[in-house]
C-alpha cells in the first residue's frame, strides 16, 4: 500500500535533500530495505524504480556500514526473485563497478550481502555476466575463496559457478 501511495519517489526525494545527514540516510535505508525484503509483495516494480539510482549511489559514496549493509541487501532481494526482472535494470544504472568494490569491505556483513547480491545478479544472460566481468569481479572474488565465513566461501562459489555458466569467453577468463 505505501507503495502504491508514492512512497519510493518520497524517500529518494528526502535523502537527496538531506544526504548530509547521516541518521536521515541510515533510516532511508533501512526503509528502503524493509519494502524491498519481501520482492513477493512487491505490486508492481515501477513502484520501486525510483529506488534503484539511490542504491547505487549509496553503494558508491556512502561509508556507514549499516547503510553499505543494507543497500546491498536490498539488491540481494531484488535480484533473488527472477520474476521481478530487476537485473537488467539494475545493471543498466551501473550498479556493477560499486557493488564489485563492496567485495573487499571491511565489514564481513557487508562482503556478505554484496557477493549475494552479485552471484544473483550472474545468474542472468551472459550479456549480464560480461557486465560484472568488465566490473572486474573475477579479481575480486578471487580471496573470497579462501574466506574463513561459510556463507561468503559458498556464495562466491555460487557466483564463480555462475560465470563459468556463462560463454566459453567468460569461461576462459
Amino acid at each position: 500500500m505505501l507503495l502504491v501511495a508514492g512512497l519510493a519517489p518520497a524517500v529518494v526525494s528526502a535523502v537527496s535533500n538531506f544526504y548530509l545527514y547521516p541518521s536521515l540516510v541510515n533510516n532511508a535505508t533501512w526503509v528502503t530495505a524493509n519494502v524491498c525484503r519481501a520482492p513477493k509483495s512487491i505490486p508492481d516494480t515501477n513502484t520501486i524504480k525510483p529506488l534503484l539510482p539511490l542504491l547505487v549511489e549509496l553503494l558508491r559514496y556512502n561509508k556507514d556500514d549499516d547503510v553499505m549493509k543494507r543497500s546491498c541487501r536490498v539488491i540481494a532481494g531484488l535480484t533473488a526473485a527472477k520474476s521481478l526482472g530487476m537485473t537488467e535494470d539494475l545493471l543498466r544504472i551501473g550498479v556493477g563497478a560499486p557493488l564489485v568494490e563492496q567485495l573487499a569491505h571491511r565489514s564481513v556483513a557487508v562482503v556478505d550481502q554484496a557477493v549475494r547480491s552479485l552471484g544473483n545478479l550472474l545468474s542472468g544472460d551472459d550479456a549480464q555476466t560480461q557486465v560484472l566481468i568488465d566490473a572486474g569481479i573475477v579479481p575480486a572474488l578471487r580471496p573470497l575463496l579462501s574466506c574463513d565465513n561459510y556463507h561468503i566461501c559458498k556464495d562466491t562459489l555460487r557466483a564463480v559457478g555462475n560465470i563459468t555458466a556463462g560463454n566459453r569467453e567468460q569461461v576462459e577468463v
